[in-house]
């Protein structure tokens, strides 16, 4: 994976990295204390608990646009989760800091992905 200096780069880097399933790429450009939050509300704390519960759920990213203001980056995306099979139109807000992911914030309708696990 190339080296990314500045926000936008590493939350990209970061993405493309899930997309491959490269857990490791993807753990290099998150802070160990990173935060975590939902539209569920319940927050996961930690880098590793965030992607032992990423992991299962089989989820790609195809970035639609990202903007970026600072050290905050967002990125709207079509999110597609395997289990489940369904897409949803979402939006990613990563906090960088001194290169490396410390918190994520996504929001979503979630409607379309608790109807199809009833």
């Amino acid at each position: 994976m190339k080296s990314a200096s500045n926000p936008k780069e590493v939350v990209r880097s970061f993405l493309d990295a899930l997309n491959k399933q490269d857990l490791k790429a993807a753990r290099g450009r998150m802070n160990d204390a990173l935060r975590f939050t939902a539209p569920d509300g319940a927050p996961i704390e930690g880098a590793d608990a965030y992607l032992a519960g990423w992991k299962p759920l089989g989820l790609s990213y195809a970035i639609r646009k990202t903007f970026v203001d600072g050290e905050d980056v967002c990125a709207l995306y079509d999110l597609t989760f395997s289990k489940p099979a369904v897409t949803l139109f979402a939006c990613g807000w990563y906090h960088v800091n001194r290169g490396k992911i410390d918190s994520i914030k996504v929001i979503f309708d979630p409607r379309p992905l608790l109807e199809r696990r009833k």
